[in-house]
């Protein structure tokens, strides 16, 4: 929760993000049973993170694995360094491998689904020549067309502004409202003022589902001039735009400052599923709403 960076304790939250971070400087020993923050470490050193939308898929039995061909279309490029940009056409080459008895499943690199979306953690290229998975069972990260902080607004969602969102205080604590101001939702703040920054809302032929994005707080890196900006989001469902969840959405360094590894959001029907490198957790939010009380 807000990296564990709640009002009542502040400073010793603050602490443990910079431990958190400096666990990233080192090489890490990967294993067949990677933790979150080792998957994470993989996809932050990943020369390409890009979302991708799968065209056509070829799967070939061969005798050390399931060879895989894919062509795919750049969505959004967060980063890359064969300068892909949305729209691009790339081709994918892997081969996945079985895995031996007793290896954890998250190792297995999956295959990618026609028409499905990705998130993808890519090595190789550029452009003709394929690319391949960069952090193995984390390399294709479905998605739901929901956003995710590598693509904050996905097809099928909108951005309905902030204008009737409503922003209140009590004290060192700040709440957000929208069309219920008698059950605003509580952001998850250092004490200081919020920022809210984005609203999106899901389609129609989706569960009604919004995300309210918003800059929690910065902080100063310890040992160093480089400030950090804190951002989450909370997680809204109907009936009542009831607050289920809030979430790490982003954590960004100042100008100039090295990459940080970024939460992995993960949405399905009922649940979203955040991968928080910096608490080392993996936190889940149920979709389906509370109970109105009576």
């Amino acid at each position: 929760m807000f990296l564990t960076l709640l009002t009542d304790r502040p400073a010793a939250s603050w602490k443990r993000l910079l431990l958190y971070f400096a666990l990233f400087t080192g090489a890490l020993a990967l294993r067949a049973d990677l933790t979150p923050e080792a998957y994470a470490a993989l996809q932050s050193n990943a020369p390409e993170m890009v979302t991708i939308e799968i065209t056509a898929v070829t799967k070939t039995p061969q005798a050390n694995g399931l060879q895989v061909d894919a062509q795919a279309t750049v969505v959004n490029a967060v980063r890359s360094a064969t300068n892909l940009k949305a729209g691009d056409a790339i081709a994918l080459s892997y081969v996945q491998v079985p895995q031996p008895a007793g290896v954890i499943e998250p190792g297995l690199v999956p295959v990618v689904i026609k028409d499905v979306m990705y998130i993808a953690y890519l090595q190789g290229g550029p452009p003709p020549s394929a690319y391949g998975p960069a952090a193995l069972g984390q390399s294709f990260v479905a998605q739901k067309d929901w956003p995710t902080p590598a693509n904050p607004q996905p097809k099928g969602w909108a951005d309905v502004g902030l204008k009737d969102v409503t922003l209140s205080q009590n004290g060192t604590q700040y709440f957000a409202a929208y069309e219920k101001p008698e059950a605003p939702w509580r952001l998850l703040t250092a004490g200081t003022p919020p920022a809210l920054l984005n609203f999106f809302q899901s389609s129609a032929d989706t569960p009604n589902v919004k995300v309210l994005v918003y800059r929690a707080g910065t902080m100063t890196a310890q040992n160093s001039t480089a400030t950090l900006t804190i951002e989450r989001a909370v997680i809204i469902t109907n009936p009542g735009n009831q607050a289920v969840g809030d979430a790490l959405w982003a954590v960004w360094p100042s100008a100039g400052s090295p990459p940080l590894p970024q939460p992995l959001w993960t949405w399905t029907q009922d649940k979203l599923t955040v991968i928080n490198p910096f608490e080392k957790t993996i936190q889940e939010i149920s979709l389906a709403p509370k109970a109105d009380k009576k």
